[in-house]
């Protein structure tokens, strides 16, 4: 085994394009993870402060925003941050590429119109993708560990979909995963081949960090969605390989043994029998001592 090789993760889900269970066959309604800034390659979002969306037609509508009653819904500022989580529902049934008018207002009040694709048929790839970290394995001695990485899709990827790319981010500048090509900014682009046996290489002392998986997944019909998924590398307050990591924990001495418990007398303990009172002396008159006398 190389240096760098780690044990592979367990039961790694394969990356392929079997097909998978289509949600428009389901009777379930769909949902999607909406980015408008698609629509707008190279726009900072920073500059956007109202957004709005055109051709909502029957039954689809966004998790935020106001729904103007025209088929169109106005977004801003909070609605489209990613703690907002923006999503956009489709009815039961949806199938095919819909295409939405979209247009940025800037904050200084200029106007950019553009597009956005979205296909129903990509949710499999938010429904399916798995992003895992397993318990670290020790390297050279102990000076590094290796972090395998469970990476791929449960029950495999709807026949819809097309093009996908897969970047790891928020990698340290001393960590490197097995696989991939850097891509900078910590960020390395992730192939199919790249993802058997895939681990993170880290170097003792190192303390955690959240590393993100972003599946950028385009449709057959052009349609495209981002998918993340962010997972802890390591124990939150404690380096890389801390002797405490892995290690069982410390037996506790066994208490000493309770004195045993006397138990508590049900009736009080009887008095001791009073002394019997002395006789009294006989009377004059009395047969004893008339015989005294």
């Amino acid at each position: 085994m190389a240096e760098d090789e780690v044990p592979p993760a367990t039961d790694t889900p394969a990356m392929d394009a079997s097909p998978a269970i289509d949600l428009a066959e389901t009777g379930a309604s769909i949902s999607l993870p909406l980015d408008p800034f698609l629509a707008f390659p190279g726009v900072d979002p920073a500059e956007i402060s109202v957004l709005i969306v055109g051709g909502l037609g029957r039954g689809i509508a966004l998790s935020a925003g106001v729904d103007n009653g025209d088929g169109t819904a106005t977004l801003l500022a909070q609605d489209v941050s990613p703690e907002a989580g923006l999503r956009m529902r489709f009815p039961a049934g949806a199938t095919g590429p819909h295409t939405f008018a979209i247009t940025a207002i800037s904050n200084d009040g200029h106007v950019k119109t553009g597009s956005l694709t979205m296909e129903p048929g990509l949710a499999s790839v938010e429904d399916n993708l798995v992003f895992e970290v397993e318990a670290p394995v020790s390297l050279d001695e102990g000076r590094r560990a290796g972090f395998p990485l469970a990476i791929g899709f449960a029950a495999g990827l709807n026949r819809m979909v097309g093009d996908l790319e897969l970047t790891l981010g928020g990698i340290p500048r001393a960590v490197h995963p097995t696989g991939g090509a850097p891509l900078g900014d910590g960020r390395w682009r992730l192939m199919d081949a790249d993802l058997a046996g895939l681990s993170l290489v880290v170097p003792a002392g190192q303390g955690p960090f959240q590393a993100t998986l972003i599946a950028d997944a385009r449709g057959q019909s052009g349609g495209r969605i981002l998918v993340e998924r962010r997972v802890l590398v390591g124990l939150a307050g404690r380096s890389v390989l801390d002797p405490a990591i892995g290690a069982a924990p410390p037996t506790q001495p066994e208490p000493p043994a309770a004195p045993p418990v006397v138990a508590a007398r049900t009736a009080p303990l009887a008095p001791p029998p009073a002394p019997a009172p002395a006789a009294p002396p006989p009377m004059p008159d009395s047969p004893l001592y008339r015989h005294a006398r």
